[in-house]
């Protein structure tokens, strides 16, 4: 067995003034950054966690210009690491890996020796960016980890982050208003009084921003510049409110429209939907409102009627790296994912109790295992975000059988 120390990730203090002079320049030319701040903040001596809901990748922007006088770690996806440039990067920012949507006991190593030399720490407790606009629930041991670093805890609550680069968009960023408000919201001692679950309820109620409702509640809505504003959407809203069917919807350019049905919305450069013809009011212009009523009605069609779909299925290992390849057909049980592959090989995966994906929606999802994790690339890539819809709707808990 090895004696060598474990190295805690460290921060190269020139490159790290390097990009955070250059986040200060990126987010008030692109994105008009206005910075809310607390001032207890800055009363605050020592080491701090900072936690923010996720709305796009641009986040950690943002954040460091919150609080340019503190060098902030980063927890970061390991799968980002994967990349050399990346790699390189986080190294020099003192970045720390972590393994998506699972407990990993080397990131929790790496922030409990940081908090006991006081340093800046900062995560995202939902562990993925928001796919609907809206603050997804966050990770279940959220709040024993913050009882397990000690420190006062500061909160950052993101708006327009998500409109500017949307978890479905492909486009890239789209040119627009971002805020941010900071709140010390724990001390040191409260922290230490209060249990996890109090905790995280006062993280869930902290960081909640519903995207759209926000911009409903606008006189002017917050209006955002980029082309095709709809391509892509229907990577997470598959079913159709109108005709009530299932994987009927598809965006192009700046519509979406149902294949089965007269309905037709222009995505507004606010992000919100419109009726083309305008004869249809009772139709929400949230799209998240319409993933609400996709996860119910979806729920109940599975129920009925089953939901299997044809698939690739990768075996990746730790580094990422594809072992092997094959075809079949996936069903999708309350219980698990039955896999049945076209060189006859049947086998299982048990739904681990997660209450997220680990996802490219439109694309592929993957399924974690101690070694690696099985990559799943449906045919019809809407499988992806139907899967996520039947975990929130409670259907993967459920101990009966179809």
């Amino acid at each position: 067995m090895s004696n060598k120390k474990h190295d805690l990730p460290r921060i190269s203090p020139w490159f790290y003034y390097l990009c955070l002079a250059l986040c200060f320049i990126i987010t008030k030319l692109l994105f008009r950054l206005k910075n809310e701040k607390d001032p207890a903040i800055a009363e605050v001596k020592g080491g701090l966690l900072i936690v923010s809901n996720h709305q796009s990748y641009t986040d950690p922007l943002f954040i460091a210009t919150a609080f340019p006088r503190r060098k902030i770690h980063f927890v970061a996806g390991r799968y980002l690491f994967e990349h050399n440039v990346l790699k390189r990067l986080f190294s020099w920012l003192g970045v720390i890996a972590k393994q998506q949507l699972r407990p990993d006991a080397a990131t929790i190593r790496d922030l409990i020796g940081l908090a006991r030399k006081e340093a800046t720490l900062f995560l995202f407790p939902e562990g993925q960016r928001s796919v609907n606009g809206r603050t997804a629930m966050l990770q279940p041991a959220t709040g024993r980890l913050v009882k397990k670093l000690g420190l006062p805890v500061a909160v950052t609550r993101l708006s327009g982050s998500y409109l500017s680069w949307p978890r479905w968009g492909k486009r890239g960023i789209r040119l627009g208003k971002v805020s941010q408000e900071t709140e010390l919201l724990l001390t040191a001692d409260e922290v230490g009084v209060l249990s996890a679950e109090a905790i995280n309820e006062k993280l869930k109620d902290a960081l909640f921003v519903d995207e759209y409702a926000r911009q409903l509640a606008r006189k002017k809505p917050r209006r955002y510049r980029g082309k095709a504003r709809a391509e892509r959407l229907d990577a997470i809203l598959h079913w159709c409110p109108k005709c009530e069917q299932p994987f009927q919807l598809s965006a192009h350019d700046t519509t979406l429209a149902c294949r089965a049905c007269d309905l037709s919305m222009t995505v507004e450069r606010s992000g919100l939907l419109t009726d083309q013809s305008g004869a249809d009011t009772s139709l929400s212009r949230s799209p998240a409102v319409w993933h609400d009523t996709q996860v119910t009605s979806w729920h109940r069609y599975v129920l009925e009627h089953g939901f299997r779909f044809h698939a690739v299925l990768k075996t990746l290992d730790l580094s990422g790296d594809v072992k092997h390849m094959n075809r079949g057909v996936v069903t999708v049980t309350p219980t698990s994912y039955d896999f049945e592959m076209d060189n006859g090989e049947k086998f299982a995966v048990l739904y681990d109790g997660s209450i997220n994906l680990f996802a490219d929606y439109g694309d592929f999802f993957q399924l974690m295992q101690e070694d690696g994790s099985l990559r799943i690339e449906p045919e019809n890539g809407q499988a992806v975000v139907a899967c996520l819809d039947l975990i929130l709707s409670g259907y993967q808990s459920l101990r009966t059988t179809l």
